[in-house]
């Protein structure tokens, strides 16, 4: 399921959502492997701003809420649309410049960047065997790496 697919099974369901002043700020999935052909479930997050309040939604074959939470920091809506290549295929752009990455895990994120001024994926991907993380921020529009970061988990516990 494409995220913009997920999106609109969500808005359909909950058409309260925009009349309350909420909006996507995010949408996230799991990926077992760097082997991935299609996704089956996406968590989207809607925004109210002068609620400080997150709506997470789970949409696989339904669109349910799982929950609300406070905003820890304000983030900028994102529209789907600016994301014209898929989370698949962020993943294989991955895949074909860097061929020797093993995975565990792929955390991918459909966002707006404020520092980059775009519309990306980020997919953070948990090395196997290791404790590192990979973390690159896609380009939505072309689908050309922007970023690359190795985070080692032990670091991050640490601190």
């Amino acid at each position: 399921m494409k995220l913009r697919e997920a999106v609109e099974k969500a808005e359909e369901k909950f058409k309260y959502l925009k009349h309350s002043g909420f909006y996507l700020v995010s949408g996230l999935t799991i990926a077992e492997t760097i082997e991935a052909k299609s996704i089956s479930y996406w968590k989207l997050h809607f925004l109210n701003p002068q609620k400080n309040e997150i709506i997470t939604i789970n949409v696989n074959k339904e669109a349910k809420i799982e929950g609300t939470s406070k905003a820890i920091k304000k983030a900028k809506e994102i529209d789907v649309n600016q994301l014209k290549i898929t989370a698949i295929a962020a993943i294989n752009n991955i895949k074909k410049k860097y061929p020797k990455i093993k995975t565990k895990k792929i955390i991918i994120i459909g966002r707006f960047d404020s520092e980059l001024k775009k519309h990306v994926w980020t997919v953070n991907i948990l090395l196997y065997p290791t404790a590192i993380i990979n973390s690159f921020n896609i380009d939505g529009k072309n689908g050309q790496i922007l970023t690359k970061r190795e985070l080692s988990i032990f670091n991050s516990l640490a601190s």
